[in-house]
């Protein structure tokens, strides 16, 4: 979904936007949504892992990773 937005909102603004990602920094947040906290060299993999599936889906609407933090379809 993310990817999708940000290439929808990037059509629009006529390839202005910019998607920032990042490792984990608000933990207060992102555990009060739910998700576990993780150690750095997990939160790492995680953002690499999400990462190469934004890149894939971003050209195409269809794309497969089963990685260990996150995966499409799921």
């Amino acid at each position: 979904m993310l990817a999708r937005t940000a290439a929808a909102l990037n059509l629009i603004t006529g390839g202005r936007f910019a998607l920032g990602l990042g490792a984990g920094g608000y933990w207060d947040a992102i555990t009060t949504m739910g998700v576990p906290r993780r150690g750095p060299a997990e939160a790492l993999r995680a953002l690499e892992e999400a990462i190469t599936l934004i890149r894939d889906l971003w050209p195409r609407s269809t794309a497969v990773l089963l990685g260990r933090s996150c995966g499409w379809p799921r």
